[in-house]
């Protein structure tokens, strides 16, 4: 590992492991595993859109510009980082801002598709329980002509 990516890698490393040193002056620490960790979460907790994952890259390189003074090694490497990050998402943010549209029209349809399902269920459920008060009603005018029936021939004995 060269020197400078050796002192990069011990002050993300620093962040965690001693925050009593990094608390008073990084607000939210931030490191590449974390972001990792975020972006192969399968319990739902991990990140909703690439440009969450963007934030969290840039915060790892704007905390590494806070912590260490501008002559400091680190800080000239985060600065270049930091400027090759945004350098690279502006190239991606077009397609980024295309796929959040994709997904979200897909959300939405999925959506639609869902109502209609309820719908469709809904309006069968309503079918189904006509047709059951349709065959009561059969039943009951059928019983009614028997019970007139029956009265009748009671009636003319």
């Amino acid at each position: 590992m060269k020197k400078d990516t050796f002192y990069m890698h011990i002050l993300l490393i620093a962040t965690y492991s001693m925050p009593h040193f990094v608390a008073p002056i990084i607000k939210r620490p931030m490191d590449f595993s974390t972001i990792r960790n975020q972006m192969e979460a399968k319990d739902g907790t991990g990140y909703k859109n690439v440009s969450d994952i963007y934030a969290d890259a840039r915060l790892v390189f704007t905390n590494a510009m806070t912590y260490n003074d501008e002559r400091n090694d680190i800080h000239v490497m985060a600065k270049t980082l930091l400027a090759k990050l945004e350098e690279k998402w502006l190239l991606l943010w077009p397609k980024v801002v295309e796929e959040e549209k994709r997904q979200k029209a897909e959300e939405a349809n999925a959506v639609a598709n869902m109502q209609l399902a309820h719908e469709a269920a809904t309006s069968k459920m309503a079918l189904d329980v006509e047709n059951e008060l349709n065959e009561l009603n059969s039943q009951l005018d059928e019983l009614r002509e028997m019970v007139v029936k029956k009265i009748q021939e009671m009636v003319h004995r």
